[in-house]
């Protein structure tokens, strides 16, 4: 069963102020680069939507040798709408993680975990210390309605309506709960989970 990545990168940064997907952490990578290397360490296919006419973000994720790069050019639309555009690209495969492109923190093992757990009526979502995060893993059937999200509404409603076929996955990955949404995140985040 082909499983992969679906890396949701098309975002304005509004709170951040600039391109976060650019900004450097700690250990000097770009934000974005360290979600895509992550992502594309686990052997498993990666996909990244992405704004149109971002040179920067593109050459860097041609560069990590992404299997495919998704134009999401309605930034207005928000990220069902890239969710949406991403997922209409992903139907040769059978389950797909939903993965932001602002939490480079999560291990290669979590998406290794979520990927063989998931299964076509599932959704798999990653649990650190009774708190649940991200990506979330979502079966080839969940994929009709990920297409139909537009707005800034993302699959949470999808997840809700759908409890029955929940996994939870236990994961010793802090990585799942955080999200760099501002500058200060960058700057008050311990690296050293």
């Amino acid at each position: 069963m082909t499983v992969g990545l679906l890396i949701l990168a098309a975002g304005r940064s509004s709170r951040f102020g600039s391109d976060k997907r650019l900004a450097l952490l700690n250990d000097g990578r770009a934000l974005l680069h360290t979600t895509l290397s992550s992502a594309i360490a686990s052997g498993l296919p990666v996909r990244v939507c992405l704004p149109d006419k971002n040179d920067e973000l593109l050459e860097q994720s041609q560069k990590l040798e992404v299997d495919r790069i998704i134009n999401c050019p309605s930034l207005d639309r928000g990220m069902g709408f890239s969710l949406a555009e991403g997922v209409s690209q992903c139907y040769d495969w059978e389950g797909l993680l939903v993965t932001l492109g602002d939490m480079p923190f999560v291990k290669t093992e979590t998406y290794l975990s979520l990927a063989n757990a998931v299964r076509g009526d599932a959704i798999c979502i990653p649990v650190f210390q009774g708190n649940p995060g991200n990506p979330v893993a979502f079966g080839r059937s969940f994929f009709s309605s990920l297409e139909k999200l537009d707005g800034d509404v993302g699959a949470k409603n999808i997840v809700q309506a759908n409890t029955q076929s929940v996994i939870e996955i236990p994961v010793s990955d802090k990585g799942i709960l955080i999200d760099i949404d501002t500058p200060a995140d960058v700057v008050n985040f311990d690296f050293s989970h």
